[in-house]
């Protein structure tokens, strides 16, 4: 009960601006027209679970190198819709941190991280558009806002902005594989701001 409320109940500046993205988002409709969307083909609805592996980097696009003891484990049910009349997915998304390690030297600073530390719920919502694709293949630029239920030694606060990059191929009509790049940063509203970024392998099944 305690981890439920700090997740859906945070502090209350950050819980007028969750609230506030929440209502905006959600007024955006679903796209319904049988228009094919390439992550979604003709289907309405998917269900995706992503597992990706920490590195320790604190920047938004990083090289798969510098791997940690830090993991995510990641849920998320999306609707297709436009974008500025590009074709478009919206997520609802349940995640956790998962930090099993011992103590990290962070090779810029010296200072050293415990990633056992860093084990966090995250609830956020995101938007991820498919910028080029073909009949099989698709690649993006997503985004997203959220909340983790409590502040870590590299982000000093619940409120979390997220940048995602991704491929996808389309395996069939109802199966989807997708690599990713997914950072998550507080956007400088505290400090310290070294953020969380993960490399990672998604599948996905539309219905």
């Amino acid at each position: 009960m305690t981890i439920f409320f700090r997740i859906f109940v945070p502090e209350k500046n950050t819980m007028k601006k969750f609230t506030l993205i929440i209502l905006l988002y959600l007024s955006i409709p679903p796209m319904m027209s049988r228009a094919e969307n390439p992550i979604f083909g003709e289907k309405q609805n998917q269900m995706m679970f992503n597992i990706g592996q920490g590195i320790n980097r604190h920047w938004m696009i990083e090289p798969p190198i510098d791997f940690v003891p830090f993991n995510l484990l990641h849920f998320q049910y999306s609707q297709p819709m436009k974008f500025f009349r590009l074709h478009a997915r919206k997520s609802l998304n349940i995640a956790h941190t998962l930090g099993w390690g011992e103590k990290f030297i962070n090779p810029y600073t010296g200072r050293y991280w415990d990633w056992r530390e860093m084990n966090r719920f995250l609830a956020f919502l995101s938007l991820d558009v498919p910028l080029v694709h073909s009949n099989r293949f698709y690649a993006g630029f997503g985004i997203s806002t959220g909340v983790q239920h409590y502040p870590t030694q590299r982000i000093n606060s619940m409120f979390l902005i997220g940048v995602k990059t991704f491929c996808g191929i389309k395996i069939n009509d109802d199966w989807r594989l997708e690599l990713f790049l997914q950072h998550f940063s507080n956007a400088r509203t505290e400090r310290p701001n070294l953020s969380y970024n993960f490399w990672g392998l998604g599948f996905g099944r539309n219905f």
